[in-house]
């Protein structure tokens, strides 16, 4: 689970984001501190809150092997949008069909639909107008056929204020999620990875393990939002597991294989990375520290959106197909 501290939202004007902005000078949009997220029900909705009505389906077909593949994929990611389903299941099923299993899922609560948008504005925003979590019903019957294996969020977390907080972070989360497996290179995924030797605390958004072709690293990845005061988060969290480091000669991810550990700052835009640069001395740390940042990560890709710290600039980093002993500052 995304890593749950409190969030101060000391940002809460746009003019106040002005530092921040995009290179093209614009607030990104997981990033607005306007959004709002409107649930959308379908036409003949019948939502199903029982066990025994999930399994009925299941048992007289209704529910297919299809509709199992959406439900555990869209459980694994929390919340993501269509979008994110579709490029996932690529190899297994048309972008047509994946609308279509996702339409029917919604009918009886499988999954429940929303839709992101600035409050106050008539712009529509096609990637965001089909956003999607568990349902009542899909997380029942997910609990049922992976009883003890995962953990379903239960969709009320996804309701009021803080919801489309949540749905901000899983849905930019999953956007690098995404990318890892489409270059077939995250061979494990954690969300809420925590640091052995640390408390609760300890916590990060995700860990990921990454297939190199020397062998195996591990990124520790936090995300935070313009809207929070992440300045001082980022400095919390790492002066945190610089303790641990100390401690335990290393920062070693409860559940991964003891690899080599990377921490991931990621974040919106390349103005908030250097503020949070110049604020808390990236560079000072004795494990690797390196930003990705998303503007960079959608329009020049994955392998050119990383940076590390040199001294009081940020370089950019080539990672070709994320081999750490390849990278490259330009």
């Amino acid at each position: 689970m995304v890593n749950s501290e409190k969030v101060t939202n000391i940002n809460p004007d746009i003019e106040e984001l002005d530092n921040y902005l995009t290179k093209e000078g614009i607030v990104p949009f997981l990033d607005h501190p306007n959004l709002v997220a409107n649930k959308k029900i379908p036409k003949y909705y019948r939502a199903y809150y029982t066990l025994q009505a999930v399994i009925s389906d299941y048992q007289r077909g209704i529910i297919t092997e299809e509709h199992i593949l959406i439900l555990k994929a869209l459980g694994d990611a929390i919340c993501c949008s269509e979008e994110h389903l579709r490029r996932v299941f690529t190899n297994k099923l048309t972008r047509s069909q994946v609308s279509k299993l996702l339409d029917q899922l919604s009918t009886h609560d499988y999954v429940q639909r929303y839709r992101i948008s600035v409050r106050g504005e008539e712009e529509d925003y096609p990637n965001y107008s089909r956003i999607f979590v568990l349902g009542i019903a899909g997380k029942l019957l997910m609990e049922h056929f992976y009883s003890g294996i995962s953990t379903f969020m239960s969709p009320e977390r996804f309701h009021g204020n803080n919801g489309i907080s949540l749905m901000q972070r899983y849905i930019a989360l999953n956007d690098l999620r995404t990318a890892f497996i489409e270059e077939r290179v995250a061979s494990k995924w954690l969300w809420g990875g925590s640091i052995i030797g640390g408390n609760s605390f300890n916590k990060a958004s995700a860990a990921v393990e990454i297939s190199v072709p020397q062998g195996e690293i591990n990124f520790f990845i936090e995300r935070a939002q313009m809207k929070q005061d992440f300045i001082g988060f980022f400095k919390n969290k790492l002066a945190k597991w610089q303790f641990v480091y100390g401690k335990q000669n290393g920062l070693k991810i409860r559940g991964f294989p003891d690899n080599p550990t990377y921490v991931v700052l990621y974040v919106s835009t390349l103005s908030m990375a250097q503020a949070i640069h110049r604020e808390v001395m990236i560079d000072t740390f004795p494990f690797h520290v390196w930003f990705c940042v998303e503007e960079e990560f959608v329009t020049k890709g994955l392998a050119k959106s990383f940076y590390r710290a040199d001294k009081d600039k940020l370089k950019r980093l080539y990672l070709s197909f994320l081999d750490v002993n390849q990278a490259v500052v330009e």
